[in-house]
């Protein structure tokens, strides 16, 4: 997962493979990372910002596919709550 974020932090958006990145989803503002694991699928629910610089990523929620189910099912919606409430709550907001 550190190379992941590294990388994300050292490319232009438009530079990021959609094998290590998907998004924005569905007409939000939510990202998800691609890691493979041996029988699972790593997707750490993210977004752009939202404050900071322009190339800052927020991790916003763990996720895991397995057999094209996200785990857990509302993981979408959990990570679009999270940013809301850091959006009212900057102070949140930690450097990783």
């Amino acid at each position: 997962m550190d190379v992941a974020i590294n990388r994300l932090r050292t490319l232009d958006l438009a530079l990021v493979s959609h094998t290590l990145l998907a998004g924005p989803l569905r007409g939000t503002k939510l990202y998800k990372l691609r890691l493979r694991c041996k029988n699972r699928e790593l997707r750490p629910m993210l977004c752009r910002g939202p404050f900071g610089e322009s190339r800052d990523y927020t991790l916003l929620l763990g996720a895991i596919e397995v057999g094209n189910r996200m785990k857990p099912p509302d993981a979408e919606d959990r990570a679009a709550k999270n940013r809301d409430l850091l959006i009212e709550n900057p102070n949140w907001r930690e450097r990783y």
